[in-house]
């Protein structure tokens, strides 16, 4: 199943198992799971989607947020880690004439 919300399309995993309630999570993969009853029917499920669109929407909005500064504080921490392994190699082995 397919969640499509600005020209962009999210898979929704749906977990069938022995729970009260339904749950819906946005995880970092961008990917909706849905775990909910195993007697759920899946027209039932679509309609909590609809029902709750909008809030999916926000949810994926700031998990690409959050994504997106994860991967800027990795880039970060790789480019002061590059310059420091620079400068330990330049303490330890100085160049000989």
């Amino acid at each position: 199943m397919l969640f499509k919300t600005d020209n962009e399309n999210y898979e929704i995993i749906i977990i069938k198992k022995n729970n009260k309630n339904t749950y819906i999570r946005v995880k970092e993969d961008l990917k909706i799971y849905i775990t909910t009853n195993k007697f759920a029917r899946d027209k039932d499920i679509e309609k909590l989607i609809i029902a709750n669109y909008d809030s999916i929407k926000d949810c994926l909005e700031k998990m690409k947020r959050k994504k997106q500064k994860n991967d800027k504080n990795i880039q970060f921490l790789s480019f002061l880690l590059s310059h420091l392994l620079y400068l330990i190699m330049i303490t330890t082995c100085p160049l000989t004439l």
